[in-house]
């Protein structure tokens, strides 16, 4: 079983533009409001299993 094409793909977060998460392309972000809890929950439409996932940081990484 394959992973479902993208435009399958329903993607939410709490704030920001979340389709540039997984458009592909270095020259986008997703980037959170500086407030609160950050959050990005990507919905596959089916369940699958993944092999690994990539998180590219770029120059903004996550602070804990």
């Amino acid at each position: 079983m394959g992973v479902p094409p993208k435009s399958q793909w329903m993607i939410t977060a709490s704030s920001g533009e979340p389709r540039f998460a997984i458009d592909g392309s270095y020259a986008t972000v997703w980037a959170s409001a500086p407030a609160g809890q950050a959050w990005l929950e990507i919905d596959l439409g089916e369940p699958v299993t993944l092999g690994g996932i990539e998180v590219y940081w770029g120059r903004q990484a996550a602070e804990l």
